[in-house]
């Protein structure tokens, strides 16, 4: 978790002064909005650190049969290597809609609990669902969760027809 949070803002050059409020190692995040988040280490190796930020890319998607879930809601988690993670709660009275933007160019998993069904990707390729045939749950049966996603600078990947299993 967070433990401190520090807001910055840049002035009209983009630039910010950014002062280690007592804080000894940690990581900077920088996000802005319409480009990719970025973490560095901090405090800077020299006294000063310039952060070129990149046009956002996005991942959106739609579960198709939320409402087949046995949970109240469905946590799915973005992952970005071992740099962070991020988690929405689709309630399974909702449309299945995910959103996750901001993000910088790279490789990704997102994981899906109880997927099923391979994932197609609208406009252009770049993510993979590893998932199993429909119909064969047979106790004990987990499957593959796990959807690799590679982004480009900009780019937009929309994934749909993720499917769940009924338990």
């Amino acid at each position: 978790g967070w433990e401190r949070v520090i807001r910055y803002l840049t002035d009209v050059n983009g630039r910010a002064v950014v002062h280690d409020g007592g804080m000894e190692k940690g990581t900077l995040a920088i996000r802005a909005q319409g480009y990719g988040r970025q973490c560095v280490a901090w405090p800077p190796e020299s006294g000063e650190t310039t952060v070129t930020l990149v046009p956002e890319s996005s991942i959106v998607g739609t579960i198709a049969d939320i409402e087949q879930s046995s949970e109240e809601t469905v946590r799915i988690t973005l992952m970005f290597g071992n740099e962070w993670r991020e988690m929405a709660e689709l309630p399974r009275s909702g449309d299945g809609r995910f959103h996750f933007d901001m993000l910088p160019p790279g490789e990704y998993l997102l994981d899906v609990p109880r997927m099923i069904q391979k994932t197609t990707v609208a406009a252009g390729g770049g993510a993979e669902g590893l998932a199993t045939k429909p119909g064969n749950p047979a106790p004990p049966f987990n499957p593959p969760s796990n959807i690799s996603i590679s982004l480009s600078e900009g780019e937009s990947q929309v994934l749909s027809d993720i499917h769940l299993y009924s338990v």
